[in-house]
């Protein structure tokens, strides 16, 4: 019996250790001894605070982001959905058709309509998603583009109040992040939504057979995910008191980046929204560690590629 036991604890510690989730939290704390062993700063709480405030803005793109990919799915789109979101919103605010107060609500219902136009199109058009957002990642370009008319529209402080909100010395925007990673989590992994989300992106035809409505989990991720892409397009007119179509170059990357970092498989049905929120936080824990120990930007993104590719080559070993 003890022989069982025994065999039974070492399958679970090894089940443990092979988890990915695990291996992700154990190189953050080995990362964070090691760095604060060096640049005895890292370890402060104002910058513990920088930290969080830095990945939140994507952090909230990614939650979004792994929605999409854990039903088999992409959206290339959300860095110029951000883009436009935040110069409407600001070209609105500054003509005084809106005000500090109305241009919230907007700025989140546009994200969502902009999801919504993405989840029509992938739910409608018989094509793979990368090319239906590749193509709506083109229009949101050129509304940007067009309602910014090339420049940058400035609002000075008449949206300043939400960037600003802090609970003690914790900004909103990290808390707004912490926030929807707990709720995304509960909901995937508790709730008829997240099981049917898991099967969508599993395997399709099972889940037609076993009376799933395929399309219209599609839709629901890809209407989450503008909604959250309009939250931190807000959270960022708001800090930066100022927008244009090109503010979010690169963002695309980074939250598919968070993604496959933190274990969630491109094919879709595995992974978990806690992979994806450590997966943002080693990523951003990396970029500020090479900041404190003054290495050149040039190596940054060098290192976070070497990241991707061993995430990655952990992910197809398993």
């Amino acid at each position: 019996m003890a022989d069982t036991n025994d065999a039974a604890a070492g399958i679970r510690i090894k089940g443990i250790l092979k988890n990915q989730n695990t291996i992700l939290l154990f190189l953050i704390l080995f990362i964070v001894l090691i760095v604060s062993l060096t640049a005895p700063r890292f370890f402060s709480v104002s910058n513990m605070i920088n930290l969080f405030q830095t990945i939140s803005l994507t952090g909230i793109m990614a939650i979004g982001m792994s929605l999409v990919i854990i039903t088999g799915n992409i959206d290339l789109s959300v860095a110029y959905l951000f883009s436009f979101t935040a110069c409407l919103s600001a070209f609105l605010l500054k003509n005084g058709i809106l005000n500090d107060i109305t241009v919230l609500p907007f700025g989140l219902l546009l994200g969502m309509a902009c999801g919504i136009f993405n989840g029509i199109l992938v739910c409608k058009v018989r094509s793979e998603s990368f090319i239906i957002t590749l193509g709506t990642m083109c229009i949101f370009q050129g509304l940007g583009l067009f309602t910014a008319q090339g420049n940058i529209i400035t609002i000075g402080s008449m949206f300043s109040w939400f960037g600003i909100i802090r609970i003690g010395r914790i900004p909103i925007q990290t808390i707004i992040f912490i926030v929807i990673a707990l709720v995304t989590t509960l909901l995937m992994r508790y709730t008829k939504f997240g099981r049917r989300v898991y099967a969508v992106g599993g395997n399709s035809e099972a889940a037609f057979l076993a009376g799933i409505n395929i399309n219209r989990y599609k839709f629901m991720v890809y209407t989450i995910n503008g909604f959250l892409c309009g939250i931190s397009a807000m959270l960022v007119l708001s800090r930066l008191a100022s927008a244009n179509y090109n503010m979010s170059l690169g963002y695309e990357m980074e939250t598919i980046t968070a993604c496959v970092v933190g274990g969630i498989a491109l094919s879709g049905g595995r992974g978990n929204v806690l992979g994806c929120f450590l997966g943002i936080l080693l990523m951003g824990l990396i970029a500020n560690s090479l900041n404190m120990l003054m290495v050149p930007i040039f190596y940054h993104k060098i290192i976070t590629g070497v990241v991707l590719l061993v995430a990655v080559t952990i992910r197809s070993r398993k």
